[in-house]
């Protein structure tokens, strides 16, 4: 188990060298791959799959980028398609090299659309309430970009 471990270690090292933060999203997979076998052997079903829906995402971290946050959700339904919770993933990571500085976290919510999700999540923490979606974040980041040409 040890000698797979540090294989995948090494392989997600060498995707952060050439493709940067979406060695995460490689990360990601590997550890919800089995979650996502588990919940289906149970007729239970993550949307988006986990962590989430990255576009929807928030995040904010330190002024040196090597302790951020990133918050991601998916709604858990059944085979029916009857919504039942929302499972909220928290991705501890560094932007300067691949290091995750704490383990994962996961938050079990019983609102179920975006809505009432992102006002549980900012009931919860004032640094959600704060930070902008990646996709509003991303589109802000673009235009200052413009700005400078």
């Amino acid at each position: 188990m040890y000698s797979h471990s540090l294989k995948n270690r090494d392989k997600l090292l060498d995707a952060f060298s050439k493709a940067g933060d979406m060695a995460y999203g490689a990360y990601c997979y590997k550890l919800f791959r089995p979650i996502h076998q588990q919940l289906k052997q149970v007729e239970l079903y993550p949307s988006p799959w986990f962590p989430g829906d990255f576009n929807i995402s928030r995040e904010w971290g330190n002024i040196d980028q090597t302790e951020q946050q990133r918050w991601m959700w998916s709604k858990i339904t059944t085979l029916e398609g009857e919504a039942i919770g929302t499972i909220v993933t928290i991705i501890f990571h560094d932007h300067t090299q691949f290091r995750l500085p704490h383990q994962p976290q996961v938050i079990a919510l019983t609102q179920t659309s975006k809505e009432a999700v992102v006002e549980a999540l900012s009931e919860r923490s004032t640094d959600f309430k704060f930070a902008l979606e990646f996709q509003i974040e991303y589109a802000q980041y673009l235009q200052s970009l413009e700005k400078q040409t």
